[in-house]
């Protein structure tokens, strides 16, 4: 079937697409608002209405229409939450409030992350700087993300908050470690390396690396830190080197080599030579059987 009304503009001209948004308008306004728990099938009548004249809003980047529009089928959590970003952004502050009041009386799953987030985001409108600090802290402490963390600290400067954000980012990092132990993996692990190492804090990241489980790309960054003290990075090369290998596909079989590569830029003096000759005898040995690897790791030393 042909677009509509897309497919039509030409047929129509300006004055018929008019009367067409002119229909398409007077049905959405005749459709009363959706009440909260609305099911799709319910709901589908109008977001064809509603897609048609977003099109239209869009164009002329009115925001307080687009708001318009969504209130009629605003029904659940992540409806909610959409709005109360776009009222943000519109910069009316009591109605995101209403809407975040809507969004704590809903019970879906993802409630304590981006409510909390728009949450965060109206009392930095309103400079509320202490408020702000107090949810993102929150929010790190759940997400145990970076760009939380970083977000965290700039808060605390504007609320003057002097406390030690880093310290209590390490005990919350080791507090998680501690309520949920994972004996396969260690995900509080790469999130504790991956703080230690935005701090600088390399020697703190290599006693975690030495004992857990790290993801590769952590244990690269961390390694080519170590560059200048190769004894400490080349173990954690080998790692990442073997890691590499272990996935038997052709791209990580070029991506270790190249890594072989370029650790001999480090590698200079006689002892460090010695070790990278034992490390390129051990992985001829541990992986003869990968004969890709081995022909290129040959071609390449």
């Amino acid at each position: 079937y042909a677009e509509i009304p897309d497919s039509y503009t030409g047929a129509l001209g300006s004055s018929g697409m008019s009367e067409f948004y002119s229909a398409v308008r007077a049905r959405w306004d005749a459709l009363p608002t959706l009440k909260q728990g609305t099911d799709f099938e319910q709901k589908r009548p109008y977001l064809r209405l509603k897609s048609l004249l977003e099109q239209q809003v869009q164009l002329d980047n009115d925001i307080n229409a687009i708001i318009q529009l969504k209130q009629k089928t605003a029904t659940n959590l992540r409806d909610y939450q959409e709005l109360a970003e776009l009222c943000l952004e519109a910069g009316d502050n009591d109605a995101v409030e209403a809407w975040l009041a809507k969004c704590r009386l809903a019970h879906e799953s993802d409630y304590h992350q981006r409510t909390d987030r728009i949450q965060a985001s109206l009392f930095k409108a309103r400079e509320n700087w202490s408020e702000a600090l107090d949810r993102q802290w929150r929010i790190y402490a759940n997400s145990f993300d970076l760009a939380d963390y970083r977000a965290v600290l700039k808060l605390a400067q504007r609320a003057g908050d002097e406390r030690d954000w880093r310290e209590l980012a390490i005990q919350r990092l080791k507090q998680q470690a501690r309520d949920e132990p994972n004996r396969w993996f260690s995900p509080w692990a790469d999130k504790l390396v991956e703080f230690y190492l935005h701090d600088e804090a390399i020697d703190a990241a290599l006693a975690v690396a030495s004992e857990e489980t790290i993801d590769s790309n952590l244990l690269l960054e961390l390694a080519w830190k170590l560059s200048d003290e190769p004894d400490k990075a080349l173990p954690l090369f080998q790692r990442v080197i073997e890691d590499n290998i272990r996935r038997t596909n052709n791209d990580a079989y070029r991506a270790a080599i190249k890594l072989l590569q370029d650790m001999t830029s480090i590698m200079k003096s006689s002892q460090q030579k010695q070790q990278m000759q034992s490390l390129l005898e051990y992985l001829r040995q541990e992986y003869r059987a990968k004969r890709n690897f081995i022909k290129w790791l040959n071609a390449a030393f």
